[in-house]
């Protein structure tokens, strides 16, 4: 598994992820594919905001929204993460995680996943004010 950078050329990625991702799609409420790409890339954050690619033989099986140093530096927010739903979404999942804990914080906000509460509790997060947070401590 490789983790590229996507950059607003790359936003067919993005859709063709979503469209393989029904449930996703139909939990978090969204009736554009396109607009909702677009406000992925437009969208102002905090931090240092990535859009990232999850690649497996170079074919993108899904991505995730991460802002590093956010709240604070040694943070990271996970702001959504989407996996193609014809794959081992949670095995993928739990690689993503990895790749990006290297001692940091992550914090996510539960609603723009694809998981349930007990699938972050697998990983180690504890609920903390409505979010999920991984601390260095809990790898």
């Amino acid at each position: 598994m490789n983790l590229v950078p996507l950059s607003p050329i790359d936003l067919f990625k993005a859709k063709d992820i979503l469209k393989a991702s029904p449930v996703f799609v139909r939990s978090s409420n969204i009736s554009d594919l396109q607009s909702f790409c677009e406000n992925l890339f437009m969208e102002e954050i905090p931090g240092e905001p990535e859009i990232i690619s999850i690649e497996d033989k170079e074919s993108p099986i899904g991505f995730f929204k991460v802002s590093k140093n956010f709240p604070m530096p040694g943070f990271i927010h996970l702001r959504i993460l989407v996996i193609r739903e014809d794959n081992k979404i949670k095995q993928v999942a739990k690689e993503v995680i990895s790749k990006l804990r290297m001692g940091q914080t992550i914090w996510i906000d539960s609603p723009k996943h694809q998981f349930n509460e007990e699938f972050w509790k697998q990983l180690g997060f504890t609920e903390e004010a409505g979010r999920w947070v991984l601390q260095p401590s809990n790898i």
